[in-house]
């Protein structure tokens, strides 16, 4: 899928060259070509990211900083999210300098399992992300304020293509999300599952090695 878009993307790049420049800045609609420039800069950066994540000379050398990974993926799901006003917290000063694990790795899943809990959440609720480690492993917990889960959808929640959102939902509601969550996460030896939450809510939680496994998966 990555190569797929990476061709098009190109040709819109350059296209998008002539026409920014075809664009006084006096124009009703100027503000628009720096929006799109970033939007493209985007979607550029993701196909990056899956080249990156499952590239097998780099998969089980690579390290990451969950400190930068968990503050990149707030900061911007709170400006894509801004119309929800739910508030995100994050407490990560028990979290270890570096994890083992690719950056885009920790990346992906970390804006997955973020989004899905702003997906979830009600208006003006609140979500924590929280990062320490813990032994030998790096855990993080994704919490939200919703509706919880069905008991008995626990065990398809990481199935792909299954979802117990609105297919309508505009970031998301395929059921990939979740799915490419585990597989990262399983891929260099660390663990997620989820729970509902006595006072409401999901906990999603990640445990991340401390120690590189290699499990063979990304070779």
């Amino acid at each position: 899928v990555a190569h797929d878009i990476n061709n098009p993307l190109a040709g819109i790049q350059n296209a998008f060259l002539l026409v920014r420049g075809a664009i006084p800045d006096d124009h009703p609609h100027h503000p628009f070509v720096g929006a799109i420039e970033r939007e493209i800069a985007r979607i550029a950066a993701v196909t990056r990211q899956l080249y990156e994540t499952y590239r097998p000379d780099q998969a089980m050398i690579a390290s990451s900083s969950v400190v930068l990974a968990a503050g990149d993926a707030v900061r911007f799901l709170e400006q894509v999210n801004r119309t929800r006003q739910v508030r995100i917290v994050t407490d990560v000063a028990r979290a270890p300098s570096t994890v083992p694990v690719p950056d885009a790795l920790l990346r992906q899943a970390l804006y997955n399992l973020v989004q899905n809990a702003l997906d979830a959440s009600p208006q003006g609720g609140t979500i924590t992300v929280i990062a320490e480690r813990v032994e030998d492993w790096c855990v993080i917990r994704v919490m939200d304020e919703g509706p919880g889960i069905p008991e008995a959808m626990h065990g398809r929640i990481f199935d792909p293509f299954f979802t117990t959102k609105d297919r309508s939902v505009k970031t998301g509601g395929m059921g990939i999300g979740l799915s490419l969550v585990y597989q990262s996460v399983t891929a260099v030896g660390g663990e997620v599952d989820v729970q509902n939450r006595e006072t409401g809510g999901t906990e999603f939680r990640v445990r991340l090695p401390m120690t590189p496994i290699d499990t063979g998966v990304l070779r």
